[in-house]
């Protein structure tokens, strides 16, 4: 399985996340349905890092039944998707 640390995400208008983003190593620009796509096909995974805080991404659906990306909860907020830099 293909693990990819997002470090910046890109969205629309309406501030919802439309591309996750890795640069550096091993450079990846996709759009949040195929992430989606791999994460539930278990091809592939995705995580954040800040400060050495390393946190997985997960598939989530919202109560309108729309599925969504999310980092696992954690102590901090600075390695959620929200926050993470614009690409």
């Amino acid at each position: 399985m293909a693990s990819h640390q997002i470090t910046h995400t890109r969205k629309d208008k309406d501030d919802d996340i439309t591309h996750v983003v890795g640069k550096g190593y091993a450079p990846f620009d996709h759009t949040s349905a195929l992430a989606i796509q791999k994460i539930r096909a278990r091809t592939d995974s995705y995580y954040t890092s800040v400060n050495g805080r390393q946190v997985g991404v997960k598939v989530y659906v919202s109560a309108a039944g729309k599925p969504f990306l999310r980092t696992d909860r954690d102590q901090t907020t600075t390695n959620n998707l929200d926050n993470l830099p614009r690409a």
